[in-house]
């Protein structure tokens, strides 16, 4: 499919991964009304998409994101407590949600400063490769704010309880180092490598088979909020689909094959071995 055209993000097809590019450089990628509206189309965009097998979201220029533009929250001064309820409603079933329930696997490529919902946006990607520029920053205190766009739910969950707590109260800068060593990043890369290994890292990813990260995929989510039970359940459920496919027949007969060659090949040298023994 062709993607919709968007003032503040880019999306671009890479073989079977799909890119997500903020795309205001000179703001560091902050975001504005506009940006979220966009999000939201973006994610529902890709959702719809039975081409893409993974999506990578990363920002344009030295910034992954620097979380609100400051005059998009100066504009919502007089807002009502409602307005910004229904935003906050709409912007997180959109964005955040709609991120985190995406059924392909999501990276994070952190090219640079990731700030308050910047973070927030990493934060709800699958895998988090940063390059060792990057900087981290909760930055919500500094505004007089609390953590939002899933924040409360993803950083205790990445980094534990105490540690969020003092990234939030201290309003710490975290280099990517620090970040690898605190759980924030998954990897660091030099940052001229960065774009090509996340690349690999896709390729990598989408080469697998799609029922079977799909399905993982869902399953880990339930899990991550529900019970040892309800998770058992519901790998029964994916994994009896996924023992029906295709995907999992081919592989199972290719492993078959590899082992009945390997053993033919391990006969054929024992018995040249024994030969020349002999």
């Amino acid at each position: 499919m062709s993607w919709p055209t968007f003032n503040t993000l880019q999306l671009q097809r890479d073989g079977p991964a799909t890119w997500l590019r903020l795309n205001r450089p000179a703001r560091l990628n902050a975001l504005t009304e506009e940006s979220f509206a966009e999000l939201g189309a973006a994610v529902s965009a890709i959702a719809a998409d039975a081409d893409t097998r993974v999506l990578v979201v990363t920002g344009n220029g030295r910034g992954f994101c620097a979380g609100s533009d400051v005059d998009a929250l100066r504009e919502r001064f007089g807002w009502t407590a409602a307005q910004q309820l229904e935003r906050f409603a709409r912007m997180n079933r959109e964005v955040v949600l709609g991120l985190y329930e995406l059924p392909v696997p999501t990276i994070a490529a952190v090219n640079g400063p990731a700030s308050g919902g910047g973070l927030s946006l990493a934060l709800a990607c699958d895998i988090r490769v940063g390059a060792d520029a990057a900087t981290i920053r909760c930055g919500y205190t500094a505004m007089g704010l609390i953590p939002d766009l899933g924040a409360t739910y993803f950083l205790p969950r990445a980094i534990g309880l105490s540690r969020t707590c003092r990234l939030l109260w201290t309003n710490s800068e975290l280099t990517a180092a620090d970040a690898l060593a605190l759980g924030l990043l998954d990897e660091m890369v030099p940052a001229s490598e960065l774009a090509a290994h996340v690349a690999a890292l896709a390729a990598h990813i989408a080469a697998a088979p799609p029922l079977a990260v799909r399905l993982g995929r869902a399953a880990l989510r339930a899990a991550a909020s529900g019970t040892l039970a309800a998770a058992l359940d519901a790998e029964g459920v994916a994994q009896s689909i996924c023992l029906q496919s295709a995907d999992h027949r081919d592989r199972v007969q290719a492993f078959l094959r590899r082992r009945a060659a390997n053993a033919r090949r391990s006969s054929a040298t024992g018995a040249a071995s024994a030969k020349r023994m002999s």
